[in-house]
């Protein structure tokens, strides 16, 4: 078993998403209704880093399957740039 300094990490993933701007991009409408792609700042960038337990792992992977069959049963696809 170890610690880890959860401040440290924080850092560290800071400043990864500051450095890459793939981390920060999102995908939105426009005011004419086009999806178009959009970088977010750093500080607009809304990262946590939590201790996860037994049930946040459970809720996380049931959300993520939620997700991602969301997206394969869309009629959009998200996955393709317009």
């Amino acid at each position: 078993n170890y610690e880890c300094n959860i401040e440290i990490l924080k850092k560290a993933i800071d400043a990864v998403i500051e450095r890459h701007e793939v981390l920060r991009t999102i995908f939105k409408e426009d005011q004419e209704g086009e999806i178009r792609q959009w970088v977010l700042m750093p500080s607009e960038i809304a990262f946590k880093v939590a201790l996860a337990t037994q049930f946040s792992k459970i809720l996380f992977i049931e959300s993520l399957v939620f997700f991602v069959s969301g997206i394969k049963n869309s009629t959009k696809n998200f996955l393709v740039p317009p």
